[in-house]
């Protein structure tokens, strides 16, 4: 085996081996941001829900309040 044959006989399958490993590697960072911006759009979501979900319970919280002022009020008769 001559010094060409022995330096193409490494040399090509470390090549193949490094453009795949920087292939992985831009897929990973790739798929990371991908994950960051699905991420964010569900904080986004949960932020909008976590808003409606208060309102709602300030409304009930709203409405026992009177309810429970209706039923302790002195001129309601039993």
């Amino acid at each position: 085996m001559t010094a060409t044959q022995l330096y193409l006989a490494i040399g090509i399958p470390a090549a193949l081996f490094m453009l795949n490993f920087l292939g992985l590697m831009a897929g990973f960072f790739w798929q990371g941001k991908r994950f960051d911006d699905t991420k964010d759009v569900f904080r986004s979501d949960l932020l909008r829900v976590e808003g409606v979900l208060t309102s709602k319970i300030d409304g009930l919280a709203v409405r026992v309040k009177a309810l429970e002022d209706e039923i302790h009020s002195p001129l309601v008769k039993r």
